[in-house]
């Protein structure tokens, strides 16, 4: 009877630290999308995703449960941080200059997205198998 007490108990633990490693990733990509678009700086950005991606491997462990949060998060945070860009152009009624602005930021920072996408998939995978490793358990 304590056992499936305990297996409940870590069960729920661990739903709770997917989601708050779902939030990190979504807060850390959605900032430095904003710093890549706001103030250009790529530096911060390619570091922030890298670091993003290996910590919360490590800490994610499991390579399916990974990728698919990388894959959701990274995606929401570009659209959060377009829409955050673009939101008071569009709420002041000037959809045509949305637009522009849209196709503006998307064909700029489209080779860096590009680039970092694969980065936070491959850094993230040496942050399970890192994380794996202390752990003592198999990534996959």
């Amino acid at each position: 009877m304590q056992n499936l007490n305990m297996a409940a108990l870590t069960n729920k633990s661990m739903g709770v630290r997917l989601l708050g490693v779902t939030f990190g990733l979504f807060i850390i990509f959605t900032s430095s999308n904003l710093s890549l678009i706001i103030w250009n700086n790529l530096y911060c950005y390619y570091l922030s995703i890298a670091l993003g991606g290996f910590v919360f491997g490590g800490i994610i462990i499991k390579i399916e449960k990974a990728l698919m949060i990388f894959l959701l998060t990274f995606t929401a945070a570009f659209l959060t941080s377009l829409l955050l860009v673009v939101a008071p152009s569009y709420m002041i009624g000037a959809e045509e200059d949305v637009n522009i602005l849209i196709a503006f930021i998307t064909s700029l920072l489209s080779k860096h997205i590009l680039i970092s996408f694969p980065m936070c998939i491959i850094v993230g995978l040496l942050g399970c198998f890192v994380g794996g490793r202390l752990k003592g358990e198999s990534a996959t």
